[in-house]
């Protein structure tokens, strides 16, 4: 297994990472490496992610009148957008009004007025949602919300489950009319889908507005307490 590793393309610091756990375990170095190897967690979500897209790709069609118009403009970016429908099915779609926030305080300002403005949807997928200041006042407006019938979604990240939210926080939020669940909940069994994790930060609300960039649900975003010196991140509402 040694020489197979010394042999192998894998990155030299991962290599000799487990020529050190082979070398001192042996025959159970050898198990696990091939266990993780075989990333059969990450696999069963790959596959679950292709499946959604086959169902769902005659809903997102590509206007070709855009393209050509993007084709005129910027020929360069017409092979990222191809590419882009061919592996995920995203359609470009003009007339949108772009916002860039250099700041999470910015953002957040501005994401508490268009959640007030909700009418049919909120979703929100976040990697890191902790209880405090920005979460308290967001989640403040989704419970009224949801009082008049609007639609309410949230995902998160299981490792929150370890120090920012308990575990039956998905649990809290639906008795408040609140869907929500966690992406890749921490369990007590071993399994190599635990490796890829929900880093995405986006907010959509009725199919009008929608947030992205690097700025999660917590308070050293905005600057409202302070972690490591001033927290500099951005975002873009669309």
């Amino acid at each position: 297994m040694i020489v197979y590793l010394i042999n192998s393309d894998m990155d030299s610091s991962a290599k000799l990472t487990w020529i050190l756990i082979i070398s001192a375990t042996s025959f159970f170095g050898t198990l696990f490496y091939l266990y993780t190897k075989s990333n059969i967690g990450s696999r069963a979500v790959g596959f679950s992610y292709n499946d959604l897209i086959k169902k769902h790709k005659d809903e997102l069609i590509q206007d070709t009148s855009v393209t050509k118009q993007l084709e005129a403009d910027s020929p360069e970016t017409v092979d990222l957008v191809r590419y882009l429908n061919r592996s995920g099915t995203f359609p470009i779609t003009s007339g949108n009004k772009v916002t860039y926030y250099p700041l999470g305080e910015d953002k957040f300002k501005a994401m508490l007025d268009d959640l007030k403005r909700a009418e049919k949807f909120i979703f929100l997928e976040y990697f890191i949602v902790d209880e405090g200041h920005m979460w308290g006042n967001i989640l403040h407006i989704l419970v009224e919300k949801a009082k008049q019938g609007v639609d309410m979604r949230v995902m998160y990240d299981g490792t929150c489950a370890i120090s920012q939210l308990p575990y039956n926080y998905p649990q809290r939020l639906e008795k408040l009319g609140i869907k929500c669940k966690m992406f890749s909940p921490l369990r007590t069994f071993l399994s190599t889908h635990y490796n890829y994790r929900g880093h995405r930060k986006i907010l959509v609300i009725d199919g009008k507005f929608g947030y992205n960039g690097g700025v999660n649900l917590a308070d050293e975003y905005i600057n409202h307490i302070e972690r490591f010196g001033h927290w500099k991140d951005t975002a873009i509402r669309i």
